[in-house]
C-alpha cells in the first residue's frame, strides 16, 4: 500500500508541475521571418497582462536549438523606462531549453499587475547566427502583446552595446527574441499535489 501511495503522490506532483508551467509562457511557437542582430541593440516587445502573474524566468530564442552564440542580458521595464528586473541568459547550451527558448532566473521574482504596460527586451551585443529573433509567436494568457520594441526603430542593427530601454516599435510585427515565464514555487506545487493525492487515496479507500 505504501508503494501505491508514493506512486500516486509522484504522479500528482508531475501533473501539477507540467500543467502550471505550460500556462505560464508569454510567447510560444515562434515562427515567421527571421531577423539577425549581429551588431547590438535591445530588441523585445511591449505587453500587459489580463490577470496578475508572478514571473521569475526570462528567456532568449535559440534559433535551431543548438546554443546561443553570445550571452544576453534580458530586462523588464515599466512604461516610463524604469528597469524592474533582469536576468542573463548564458551563451551556448548552459541554460535549459524549453519551447525554443533558453531560460535564466530573474534577479528577483516580479509580480505583473493588470492594467500596467511593461516592456521586455534583450541586449543583442555580440550576437551570432544562432541569436535570431522571430516575427510571429503565439501569445499565451494572461499575457497580452501590444507592440514590438527596439532601441533604434529605423535601423535596429548597429545601435548600442548594452541593455537599454527599447522605446521604438510598432504594432504590425513582433520581435520575439526575449521571453518570460512564471514557474510555480516548489512549495505551492507540492501542497497542491499533496492535496490531490490525499483525495485520490481517500476515494480508493472508500
Amino acid at each position: 500500500m505504501r508503494k501505491i501511495q508514493i506512486a500516486v503522490m509522484a504522479l500528482c506532483l508531475a501533473a501539477a508541475m507540467n500543467a502550471k508551467a505550460a500556462m505560464a509562457i508569454y510567447a510560444s511557437g515562434a515562427t515567421g521571418a527571421t531577423w539577425y542582430e549581429p551588431a547590438g541593440g535591445t530588441v523585445g516587445s511591449v505587453f500587459t497582462v489580463g490577470s496578475q502573474v508572478a514571473v521569475n524566468q526570462a528567456g532568449v530564442f535559440d534559433y535551431g536549438s543548438d546554443g546561443l552564440a553570445g550571452s544576453h542580458l534580458v530586462g523588464i521595464w515599466n512604461s516610463t523606462g524604469v528597469l524592474l528586473d533582469t536576468a542573463t541568459v548564458a551563451a551556448g547550451t548552459v541554460d535549459p531549453l524549453n519551447n525554443g527558448f533558453r531560460w535564466a532566473t530573474l534577479a528577483t521574482p516580479l509580480t505583473l499587475i493588470p492594467g500596467t504596460i511593461y516592456v521586455v527586451g534583450a541586449d543583442y551585443s555580440g550576437a551570432g547566427i544562432s541569436d535570431i529573433f522571430m516575427t510571429q509567436a503565439t501569445i499565451n494568457s494572461p499575457f497580452v502583446w501590444v507592440s514590438d520594441a527596439d532601441s533604434n526603430p529605423s535601423n535596429v542593427s548597429g545601435h548600442g552595446g548594452s541593455l537599454e530601454f527599447p522605446t521604438g516599435g510598432d504594432s504590425t510585427t513582433g520581435l520575439f527574441g526575449p521571453n518570460l515565464r512564471a514557474v510555480p514555487e516548489p512549495t505551492t506545487m507540492i501542497a497542491g499535489a499533496g492535496a490531490l493525492g490525499l483525495a485520490l487515496l481517500g476515494i480508493g479507500r472508500a
